[in-house]
């Protein structure tokens, strides 16, 4: 039997890939982040005096971040199996003859 896709279902998939395309932009951003840390602790174990200071803070400030996108990849992950686990329901119920 043939289902039509209602207008539901395409704000449903419409929705869908809208939060795949964000989970793809965090794990981007995850991605530059990580590199971002890694230099910022070369620099750190190359940094002395009052400048190291500087660079401690600025590890500091790329470390919450990373935090940050952990929650918001989180979020984004648990409104995805959201999605998945409540399957969209009709919008009429189906009637037999």
């Amino acid at each position: 039997m043939h289902k039509d896709i209602t207008l539901v279902d395409k704000r449903a998939i419409s929705e869908d890939m809208e939060r795949l395309e964000k989970l793809g932009l965090v794990e981007d951003i995850a991605d530059l982040l990580s590199v971002m840390q890694k230099k910022g602790h070369k620099l750190a174990n190359e940094t002395h005096n009052e400048t190291y200071d500087l660079v401690n803070e600025l590890n500091q400030y790329l470390h919450e971040a990373h935090l940050q996108l952990r929650k918001l990849r989180t979020k984004l992950s648990a409104n995805e199996l959201d999605t998945l686990e409540s399957p969209s329901q009709p919008e009429h119920p189906t009637s037999h003859h």
